[in-house]
């Protein structure tokens, strides 16, 4: 991913700006203090990552109401798209637009980020100067630590992951505490044991066949011990028989042990120090009679050389001639090679010129001529001729590519239609499954009416007997007062009877109307209707109804997203249609500037453009070959009149110093010149030579006298070390210490053999009495027999033992004491799962702490490897290694010279150079795949020029994989990236000149 644009609405104190980054590779982005710098690289973060509504209000612009902007970035898979982020619109949620006119969400956006957020892009690919002080006490935990939280998603709660495991692990038990659960479980556990020996301890009884079971536990428990001790012996007697052989090998050393003397004096190394002697004495013996009869023959040759020595010519004129033969040997020399040279270059002119099948000869050359630039023009035509057939290459694959996913589309759209249901049959499941939802609410109502009905019958009763109390009391009071109302006079009577009268209406009024309500009530209540037919649904096929629905659904999908596959792919023969036309544009032209060389050299007519470049140097190389020629030609000619003279002068020479035969040939005239002084130079250094051999022969006898008296004075001290007269004594006592030393060596090899299966305390009695295979045989078989009766005796006690328990169980199976078992048996279980949840708890922390330890080594080593290779490129060599520190450690890294520094003993500069190499190698390791740019803020101000070159060449480097946006506010970072894009911003008050250079 790359950025190419960047158009800020409003962020901080950018309002209204556009910022190009071209999609370069490097840009170099530079500024003073307030220039803005730390609000753009902000603004960046914001449009990938967006920022909570908090931070977002940080960078509300001052005067403007907006805040946001748009951010265009190039991706490889999905090509050039915009992110729009508006702080008051949609939440600062992003919108992005692609090319094809398409939209999309902020979870695309994160898909194309891989999953990244803020802390961990700033982790891996942004660091400044403010972050190089940390490599001072950073050490190998901080470093895993640091890959932990840059490569594992959600990392940034691994930490209290374990702080809660490590709570809820403390709170279940402690080894010494009493408020965790398992702690207060185990108290209760112990205090309900406590209770129930009480229980025991009440039946008299109980505790006999508790002794009883005791000793037969006891018992059971001795057998055990006599089985076992049994056992053992069958083993020591299996391991004795198995290592008899070696015993039987240890007893015979140890006796010839004792038979041989104790102590055999005798000198280390005796025998092959006597014959190291006895050769270094054979040599000088026989190297000192062929030196005395050399000084013999020397003295001879010395008297015949003596009479033989004589002159011929004139010495010093001859060696005078001699000392100018080699270098008119090697003019001579030359005079061939140029003629070789001439030769061959004609050879090589004609044979091209026939090679290239061009209408020029060797007489057109010198009317050839061809300006400086015509290289560099026959190359840029060749490079745009392969560009443009590359090109052609591309869009036929291209092409074809379409052509195949659309016909794979459309063969995936007319299958899918086949799969999809018909709307009648669609209709018909959906009206089984609308049947079924029908009769689910039904049953519902159904249970309602049961549950109102209940309630009816509550209600219905009260009713009833309220309307009986009024009926009866308005009848008591009616015969009240009718009884009263004859009582008394004649006007109030008939009020009175006015009064029974009313009271006796009302009372079978009210009787007869809660009745008649009752009645409706109850008709009301049963009217709800219930199909019963539905009860007979079949579940099954409303399942089967369901489950083809869902399918048909899948298809309808999986169609509407061929359907826009297949507009995309109509989108796309649109653009390529348009990439073509382009490509016959840019053939056109080429064709026409090719016209236009062959119409200036017709010699082109017939020749591809992709070997124009390949004939310009051939041409070019005639033509150098050419001239050479003629240099050569004269050259030839000054040797050979030099040549000339030198002959002439030798041929002179012999003429006036020699009567005999004369060769004609002036190397043979220096020859016999030479043969006549080497004769005498060869006289007088034989002569010479033997007279010094006479020297070094005296010599050389009298060192072989002092060698011989030193090797017997020593062969002497041997013998005489030795205690004895002679070498025939000597050899006998040197094989008698070899055998003691054999006999040591095997026992000790026996006796080790022999400590591995044996201890000391039973190896003693089989040393000191020797067993044989038949005794150790009928031990074995006898502490089998008494294994088989102890296991029978055993079985007898572990059956009585099981009746006594059996007893002891029917007198604890009362009532209470088995309430207070079950009771028990709850609490144990309950230990037990508190146990068990403790137990898994300990396990994922332990894992947990794995994982990040396995996590950590996986990716340390890698990354300490490439930080080695950058801090060696920066410092120029200087550092070879960079060395995994040790627990509470420092950093250390090693010179060439294998020397060590922790990073407290570098300098300010160094320590920053090997942090920054320590970045860049984590977010090499970490980021793969992930090809994100990086955003560096003046990591570099204590770095000397020369390493500040280097630095930027690394990351030069490292920008052909990933986008680097170096912000600085040092005009010496500025003008080492002067070949790069540079944007400069402007520290006014504005913020908005902004200077872009490439």
């Amino acid at each position: 991913m790359k950025f190419i644009e960047a158009t800020i609405y409003g962020f901080g104190k950018w309002i209204d700006e556009t910022i190009d980054f071209s999609n370069q590779p490097f840009i170099c982005i530079y500024g003073e203090n307030e220039s803005g710098k730390s609000t753009l690289q902000h603004f960046i973060l914001f449009m990938l990552f967006g920022l909570p509504p908090k931070q977002r209000t940080l960078y509300q612009p001052k005067t403007s109401s907006k805040l946001g902007g748009r951010l265009t970035v190039v991706d490889d898979n999905v090509g050039t798209f915009v992110i729009e982020r508006v702080g008051d619109v949609r939440n600062g949620a992003a919108v992005c637009y692609t090319e094809d006119g398409q939209t999309f969400d902020e979870q695309w956006l994160q898909e194309r980020l891989h999953g990244m957020n803020a802390k961990i892009y700033k982790s891996i690919y942004a660091f400044s100067a403010l972050d190089l002080t940390a490599i001072r006490q950073m050490k190998e935990q901080d470093i895993g630590e640091v890959l932990l939280g840059i490569g594992t998603s959600g990392a940034s709660h691994l930490y209290a992951i374990e702080k809660k495991l490590e709570q809820q692990i403390g709170e279940l038990f402690k080894p010494n505490g009493k408020i965790p659960a398992i702690n207060k479980q185990l108290e209760k556990l112990e205090q309900l044991q406590f209770e129930l020996a009480s229980m025991k301890a009440e039946e008299g009884t109980y505790q006999k066949r508790t002794d009883e079971a005791k000793k037969l536990g006891e018992k059971l428990e001795k057998l055990r011990v006599e089985i076992q001790h049994e056992n053992q012996q069958l083993i020591q007697l299996d391991k004795t028989i198995q290592f008899l052989p070696s015993l039987q090998e240890l007893h015979t050393c140890v006796k010839r042990l004792a038979e041989l003397p104790e102590d055999i004096r005798f000198p280390e190394q005796g025998v092959e120090r006597l014959r190291q002697l006895k050769e270094k004495l054979l040599p000088i013996k026989s190297e000192l009679a062929i030196l005395k009869s050399n000084a013999s023959d020397f003295k001879q040759n010395i008297q015949r050389l003596e009479a033989t020595l004589k002159e011929r010519l004139p010495l010093k004129e001859a060696e005078s001639i001699l000392q100018e033969k080699q270098f008119y040997i090697d003019n001579e020399r030359e005079i061939q090679h140029l003629t070789d040279s001439i030769e061959r270059l004609d050879v090589q002119m004609i044979s091209e010129l026939k090679k290239l099948h061009l209408p020029i000869n060797r007489a057109n050359l010198k009317d050839v001529h061809f300006p400086f630039q015509l290289e560099k023009t026959w190359n840029t035509l060749k490079n745009r001729q392969q560009s443009l057939e590359l090109e052609q290459e591309q869009l036929t694959k291209e092409k074809r590519l379409l052509d195949n996913k659309e016909s794979y589309v459309e063969a995936q759209l007319k299958e899918l239609e086949e799969q999809l249901l018909p709307q009648e049959k669609r209709d018909e499941l959906e009206q089984l499954i609308n049947e079924h939802k029908e009769y689910a609410l039904l049953q519902q109502l159904k249970q309602e009416d049961k549950n109102k009905k209940a309630a009816w019958k509550q209600t219905k009763l009260k009713k009833q007997r309220r309307s009986q109390r009024i009926l009866i009391a308005s009848l008591f009071l009616a015969s009240f007062v009718g009884v009263i109302a004859f009582m008394v006079d004649t006007p109030l009577r008939y009020y009175l009877l006015n009064i029974m009268a009313i009271g006796l209406v009302g009372g079978f009024g009210q009787h007869l109307w809660g009745k008649n309500a009752i009645r409706t009530m109850e008709k009301m209540i049963n009217s709800v209707a219930t199909d019963e037919e539905l009860d007979k649904q079949d579940s099954e096929n409303r399942k089967e109804a369901e489950k083809r629905l869902t399918i048909d659904q899948d298809y309808r999908t999986e169609q509407k997203s061929a359907l826009e596959q297949l507009q995309q792919l109509s989108v796309q023969q649109l653009q390529w249609a348009e990439k073509e036309q382009i490509y016959l544009q840019k053939k056109n032209k080429l064709m026409n500037d090719v016209d236009a060389e062959k119409n200036t050299y017709p010699f082109l007519e017939g020749v591809d453009v992709q070997y124009w470049p390949e004939l310009f140097h051939s041409l070019k190389n005639l033509l150098q070959a050419n001239q050479e020629q003629q240099q050569l030609m004269e050259e030839r000619q000054k040797k050979i009149e030099v040549h000339e003279e030198f002959t002439s002068k030798v041929d002179k020479f012999l003429q006036a110093h020699l009567q005999d035969f004369i060769p004609k040939h002036w190397l043979l005239q220096l020859e016999k010149i030479e043969e006549d002084v080497q004769a005498y130079r060869q006289v007088k250094e034989q002569k010479q030579y033997f007279e010094e051999q006479l020297q070094v022969n005296a010599k050389q006898q009298q060192d072989m006298d002092k060698k011989l008296g030193t090797y017997n004075l020593e062969l002497e001290n041997l013998l005489n070390h030795a205690e004895v007269e002679d070498e025939n004594a000597f050899y006998e006592k040197a094989a008698l210490q070899e055998e003691q030393m054999d006999r040591t060596k095997r026992k000790n090899h026996y006796h080790n053999q022999l400590t591995t299966a044996f201890s000391a305390e039973a190896l003693q009695p089989l040393l000191k009495h020797m067993p044989n295979l038949s005794e150790l045989e009928l031990s074995k078989q006898t502490v089998k027999d008494t294994i088989q009766s102890l296991e029978t005796e055993l079985e007898d006690a572990r059956q009585e033992l099981a009746a006594t328990k059996a007893k002891l169980d029917q007198m604890e199976s009362s009532e209470s004491y088995s309430k207070e078992m079950h009771r028990l048996q709850n609490e144990v279980d309950q230990l037990q799962s508190l146990t068990k949840e403790w137990a898994i708890l300990k396990t994922a922390k332990e894992l947990l702490r794995d994982t990040k330890k396995s996590y950590q080594d996986k990716h340390l080593g890698k990354v300490l490897e490439r930080t080695a290779r950058y801090f060696n490129v920066l410092t120029g060599g200087a550092y070879i290694r960079v060395i995994l520190p040790e627990e509470n450690e420092p950093l250390y890294v090693e010179t060439r010279n294998q020397q060590r520094f922790d990073v407290n003993e570098l300098s300010q500069g160094t320590i920053d150079q090997l942090y920054v190499s320590l970045r860049i190698a984590i977010s090499e390791v970490m980021s793969e795949g992930k090809q994100l740019p990086f955003i560096i803020d003046d990591a570099f101000v204590h770095f000397d020029s020369i390493r500040r070159k280097r630095m930027l060449q690394l990351l030069e480097e490292l920008s052909s994989l990933h986008q680097v946006l170096l912000f600085t506010c040092n005009k010496d970072v500025l003008k080492a990236v002067q070949h790069v894009k540079t944007i400069h911003l402007a520290a006014d008050k504005s913020y908005g000149q902004i200077e872009a250079r490439a």
